[in-house]
């Protein structure tokens, strides 16, 4: 009887702290180490496409979208957005430390008035990968781009749910959340974090399956055309206020 009332006090105390511990955004890791030191010991596996992209020719004062695949096989992208400048340097499966070391070949030489990012879905899908080391990836990738593009308006794309990473759904969340709240932290109004999260779930929560490819990882055309609303939204907010030079 003992045994019993003690798991029912600890369960209760469980669901009652459930709430603060989620809201905490605690993950447990599954093994130690640094995803860091793992991207890098792969660091030239895209180097084919890095040596393509850099010799890409992207408009004056270009809005550029970089980032992972998704942004990679975004073939609509101009069409989707006729009267902006667009350039897509998005390049593989790439993460964030990946992105850190190739910003001069995909942003900085191309000087664009704008940036739009979205990377970081396949940290968190590096079951090894700790949610602090991300947000520090992130850091470093800020520092980075507010020296070299002091004056570009820059958007952040939160990280989609899928379906194949299904299992990773809540540490998406909290990566979500802490980089919302350091962008929304950051001075002036140049940095804007976009959350294209919420309209891809279905109303029970889960990733909706209409939106993917048979590899339950990559967007299909209705998936593309939910991003392509919100980023329009996004844009008009703030694309025509930022300055016309870097």
């Amino acid at each position: 009887m003992v045994t019993l009332k003690r798991t029912f006090l600890l369960w209760a105390v469980l669901l009652h702290f459930a709430p603060l511990l989620k809201s905490q955004c605690l993950w447990t890791d599954s093994i130690s180490g640094s995803y860091v030191d793992s991207v890098n010991a792969v660091g030239a596996r895209f180097i084919q496409q890095i040596n393509a992209i850099k010799e890409r020719k992207c408009p004056s004062n270009a809005l550029v979208f970089t980032g992972s695949s998704s942004i990679r096989i975004w073939k609509t992208l101009a069409s989707d957005f006729p009267d902006l400048p667009v350039c897509n340097t998005g390049f593989g499966g790439s993460t964030l430390p990946e992105l850190i070391t190739y910003l001069p070949e995909l942003v900085y030489n191309h000087a664009p008035k704008g940036l739009l990012i979205y990377c970081g879905e396949n940290d968190i899908s590096l079951y090894y990968s700790k949610i602090d080391d991300i947000i520090n990836q992130f850091e470093q990738m800020a520092d980075s781009l507010n020296r070299h593009l002091p004056n570009a308006q820059i958007w952040f794309l939160s990280i989609k749910p899928s379906l194949l990473s299904r299992q990773y759904l809540e540490k998406q969340n909290c990566i979500n959340r802490r980089i919302k709240a350091r962008i929304e932290s950051f001075p002036g109004n140049r940095w804007h974090f976009i959350n294209i999260q919420t309209a891809m779930l279905s109303p029970d929560g889960e990733p909706n399956p209409n939106l993917f490819l048979k590899d339950g990882l990559h967007m299909n055309a209705q998936g593309y055309q939910i991003w392509k609303q919100i980023i329009q939204d996004e844009l008009g907010k703030s694309w025509n206020s930022s300055p016309k030079g870097n």
